[in-house]
């Protein structure tokens, strides 16, 4: 088979056939149309730089699911992959939560990005190859400038703003009652003289309107009251 892909050459020991491998049916993360189309254009751009990880006999992946949806909408022939070393289940289930839980748990440096997708933009880079929007790119470079300039202060933007005191509308104390029938949630019901459906959730005693304020109003001139 003629072999259609674009590896770092380093890598190219490792590659498999795209046709022999199985997405994993319980994988958790899920990949939108946008999520696949942006690492398609790492890879078309870039190249794929690190390998897929597979399941020890090589047949499942287990990290890589998103690139190997990718390569092949780039109708990609082989990816550069390597097997689980561990033949544990548990072992395998475990890391693959932790090897997306992991990357989630970074954050970006807003200065640092700023300035890299500046430099970028200025250069011959398709700069979509990235990830970002050009409405994304827009707001990072408008916030932060070249990471020079200091974060605005955010209780300047509440000055001459109206006040306004919450009412406390917590409850004194709560508890959870179980029935073991219809008939026993009705009796329940009728005994505190409210009504109790499948669909009820929770409830005041004694009823009370929880969350009506369409009679308040914010802002400069007289209060208006409700329409009727």
């Amino acid at each position: 088979m003629t072999q259609k892909c674009k590896v770092n050459p380093k890598l190219e020991s490792l590659l498999v056939e795209l046709d022999g491998l199985v997405v994993d049916p319980n994988n958790a993360r899920l990949h939108s149309d946008r999520n696949v189309a942006t690492i398609a254009k790492s890879l078309d751009t870039y190249g794929q730089q690190k390998p897929i990880s597979l399941s020890p006999d090589g047949t499942t992946v287990f990290a890589g699911n998103g690139t190997v949806i990718a390569a092949r909408s780039l109708k990609w022939t082989h990816i550069a992959a390597v097997p689980f070393d561990n033949d544990s289940k548990e072992l395998q289930d475990g890391w693959k939560i932790a090897d997306n839980r992991s990357a989630e748990l970074a954050a970006w440096d807003m200065d640092a990005l700023a300035r890299e997708i500046g430099k970028l933009s200025e250069g011959a880079l398709d700069i979509e190859a990235i990830g970002f929007s050009d409405t994304e790119i827009a707001a990072i470079l408008d916030g932060f400038g070249d990471g020079s300039s200091e974060v605005s202060d955010l209780s300047k933007e509440w000055e001459g703003m109206p006040g306004y005191e919450h009412e406390d509308h917590t409850s004194f104390r709560r508890i959870t009652v179980h029935f073991k029938s219809h008939a026993d949630a009705a009796k329940f019901g009728k005994a505190i003289g409210q009504g109790v459906s499948e669909q009820t959730r929770s409830l005041w005693f004694p009823p009370d309107e929880i969350g009506h304020r369409s009679d308040k109003y914010w802002g400069d001139g007289e209060q208006e009251g409700e329409s009727e």
